[in-house]
């Protein structure tokens, strides 16, 4: 039985696409869903572009801080 994601679930869904985390962003839209894998990746997928669209500096990759010794 398939039903449509409450607002608290596409929070909960854009929390972890915000985190890259893509994986989990899908299996919480089957769970709550019921659909397929096909289709939850299509939702995810589009969801993450209409986020990087909407607040792209959520997704600007920060750079990787090193130690002073690993540059030599």
């Amino acid at each position: 039985m398939k039903r449509e994601p409450t607002e608290k679930d596409l929070s909960d869904i854009a929390r972890s696409i915000a985190a890259e985390d893509r994986i989990e962003a899908t299996n919480l839209y089957i769970s709550i869903t019921g659909c397929g894998l096909t289709e939850a990746q299509a939702f995810i997928g589009k969801m993450t572009r209409e986020m990087k669209e909407k607040e792209p500096e959520k997704f600007i990759r920060k750079p990787i801080r090193r130690n002073f010794f690993e540059r030599f």
